[in-house]
Parts: structure tokens; C-alpha cells; sequence
């Protein structure tokens, strides 16, 4: 079952809502990154606003802040199970979603090499970014630092994981790719999803009743985030969950 269903705090979580909280994640993930690229680790956040919040189908209080962490990590787990389901949600969510969400203006910089790089707008791309980024919040909690700053900047995919992402498969192995590269993609590609109403057909007619959690190989765990955000009013930290989820690398 979907971890933000038992969430007492999130009650009107829908696809439209799924939806805007993918977006949402891409976006902030892609500012990040930029951020990071420029030295400006004092532009990093790592909570929501109470508008946020609401528009990820939380019941929000007015002026309090909420993990960033946690809707990153539901994110994560719909970007998985729409990848490996081909199960998306309807028109009618996407253009929903573009009501309640705004990107940022971040997104003019080159990057592409369309030599290597298929024209697919690919949810396993994101899915991937959004899996990778939240194992490296994990590793470095405290984004707004140099240390993670330089750890970010200094990932690498590897040849299988560039061909996840759509990159061609007759790169050489040899090459070390770039994962900031794959984050301003993603979230070009979530932007355009919107943009046009609509995410790749579907295999199946109808949604699941429930999304999968953690689902990654023969995970056994899955963290918990559903109490991040249990004292609003202070703010909560990006992640203190207990629990980790038995994750691969990729």
C-alpha cells in the first residue's frame, strides 16, 4: 500500500495531487542543482510552504513548514510505480495539475547532446533522477552545504544508467556521465508533460487502488516518513526516519 494513505495529514491526496508533488520535486530538485552548479547554497531550502503542502494534498496550517524529504520521497515511490507499471495518471489529472503548480524560470541552460540522447520523454528518466537524488539526501542531509554541494556535482552515471535516462546504448562504458545533466532534463521532461496535458499512453485503462512504497529489487524495508512533518510548527528536518530502504545504487 501507498505510505501517504495511512497519513492522517494528507487526506486529499489525488492523481491531480500526485501529479503537482511530481512536478513540484523535479522542480525543486532542478533549482537545486543549480544552486549548487552556482555557489549559492544559501538559496537552499529544505522545507515547504503551508501552500505547497496543501497543493500536494496535505491539510495544511497556515504560516508552518513541512518536509521537503518526505513528499520527495512519496514522489519517488509514484515515479517508480508509473515507470515500471506503465500505468499513468489520466489527461484530466495533468491538465488539473497545471492550475495548481508554477515552474520555476530556471530551466534556459544547455546541456543536451542530442547525439547521444533519444527524443523519448521517459518516466523511467525520472523516476531514476528522483530515486538517485533522494538516496544522496540521505547521504548528506544538510544540502545547503559545500560538502554536499561538491558531492552532488561530482556524481557520475554509469553507462547503464545513462541508457536509463534514454541515453543511447552505443555509448562507450568508458564514459562517465552526467547526473546534473539528467536532473535539467527530467524536469524538462515533467515540464512538457504538462505543458502538452497528457503523459504517454498507458498499458492499462484504469489506475491502480494503490501505489507500491519501496519497491526497488528484493527490498525488505521501506522508510518511514509519514511522521516528518508531526511538529509543523517547527519545522522539520530533511530526513530522521529510522528505517532505510534496502536500495541498490542506481
Amino acid at each position: 500500500m501507498d505510505a501517504d494513505t495511512f497519513a492522517d495529514d494528507m487526506p486529499a491526496v489525488s492523481d491531480a495531487r500526485r501529479v503537482v508533488r511530481l512536478a513540484m520535486m523535479l522542480d525543486e530538485l532542478r533549482f537545486i542543482a543549480k544552486m549548487y552548479k552556482q555557489n549559492k547554497t544559501d538559496q537552499i531550502r529544505t522545507h515547504l510552504t503551508d501552500g505547497e503542502f496543501f497543493v500536494c494534498g496535505g491539510k495544511a496550517v497556515a504560516g508552518m513548514k513541512y518536509s521537503f524529504y518526505r513528499q520527495l520521497v512519496y514522489a519517488k515511490r509514484d515515479a517508480a510505480a508509473f515507470a515500471s507499471r506503465r500505468i499513468f495518471p489520466c489527461a484530466a489529472a495533468a491538465k488539473r495539475a497545471i492550475s495548481l503548480y508554477r515552474f520555476y524560470d530556471t530551466d534556459d541552460e544547455a546541456v543536451d547532446d542530442a547525439s547521444n540522447m533519444s527524443k523519448d520523454i521517459g518516466l523511467l528518466k525520472i523516476s531514476f533522477v528522483l530515486k538517485r537524488f533522494r538516496k544522496f539526501a540521505r547521504q548528506y542531509p544538510v544540502l545547503a552545504s559545500d560538502e554536499a554541494r561538491l558531492a552532488f556535482l561530482s556524481i557520475g552515471l554509469t553507462k547503464d544508467e545513462f541508457v536509463r535516462c534514454a541515453g543511447h546504448k552505443t555509448v562507450s562504458k568508458t564514459l562517465v556521465h552526467s547526473f546534473y545533466r539528467q536532473v535539467v532534463l527530467a524536469k524538462r521532461d515533467m515540464e512538457n508533460i504538462l505543458n502538452r496535458g497528457r503523459f504517454p499512453k498507458s498499458m492499462r485503462k484504469s489506475m491502480p487502488s494503490s501505489i507500491s512504497s519501496d519497491e526497488d529489487g528484493n527490498a525488505a524495508e521501506e522508510e518511514d516518513v509519514d511522521d516528518l512533518d508531526g511538529d509543523a510548527a517547527e519545522g522539520t528536518a530533511l530526513s530522521n526516519a529510522d528505517e532505510v530502504d534496502d536500495e541498490d545504487d542506481g
